[in-house]
This record gives C-alpha cells, sequence and structure tokens, in this order.
C-alpha cells in the first residue's frame, strides 16, 4: 500500500481501520497495533465464544466498507483470527493465545482474505 500510494494514504487507512476496532468493542477491551497492519484486540470477559466472532464480524464488515481514494480506488480486506481462552487455550498463557491467533490470521488470509477464523485449520505450506 505504502509503496503504492504512498505513507500519508496507509495512515489514513490505519487511523480508519483503528477507529473502526474502536467503535465495535468496550471500554475494558484493549485494542492496538500489532504489527505492519496487523492489530490485536482483547475482549475482556466476553458472554461467548460466539459473542467474541459476532465481534470480529463487525470489524471485518466495517473495514469491508472502506476505501479511500488516491490515484484510484483502494479496496481493503480484512483477515481475523479469534481465540477464546480457556476454551482455546488452557490457563492464562498468552503467548500461546497470541500464537494461535496469529496462526488463525494467516489461515483466515491463505483461505481467501476478508474473513474471520475462529478454530484450526490445515493451511497448506506454500511450494
Amino acid at each position: 500500500m505504502n509503496d503504492t500510494y504512498g505513507h500519508l494514504v496507509g495512515d489514513i487507512l490505519l487511523q480508519k481501520v483503528a477507529n473502526i476496532i474502536k467503535n465495535n468493542i468496550r471500554s475494558t477491551d484493549l485494542a492496538g497495533r500489532y504489527g505492519g497492519d496487523e492489530f490485536m484486540v482483547f475482549i475482556a470477559r466476553p458472554d461467548s465464544k460466539q459473542s467474541v466472532e459476532e465481534i470480529a464480524q463487525r470489524i471485518c464488515a466495517g473495514i469491508d466498507t472502506l476505501k479511500y481514494m488516491a490515484s484510484a480506488q483502494v479496496k481493503v480486506t480484512c483477515s481475523i483470527g479469534v481465540v477464546v481462552a480457556p476454551d482455546d487455550i488452557s490457563g492464562s498463557d498468552y503467548a500461546q493465545m497470541v500464537f494461535k491467533a496469529d496462526n488463525r490470521l494467516y489461515a483466515a488470509k491463505h483461505l481467501g482474505k476478508n474473513m474471520v477464523v475462529s478454530t484450526d485449520c490445515e493451511v497448506p505450506e506454500e511450494n
């Protein structure tokens, strides 16, 4: 994105994504930029795994509507990996939760992007 449209466009899109995330989580939840174009959201005491998946779907749907006019229209997609503790992780091993969420994020990207993955799935290795 930055190479094609410049850092200003990339920064504006990151800010818009951050606002979408902020508007779809509660004040007790925590969100931050994980790196590059990746964000991480911790939902404090979710009602259920389904409620976390619904939040992720709302964030993904909000990001799907983003367009920024530069010299051309930019299509922004969203890939989300969901982990719910303690269902997915024994105890409260945050490093394991991040690892598992990251794996699911990359599964979402591999499966076609613009989706939420909340279960483990096999992703074929690239040749």
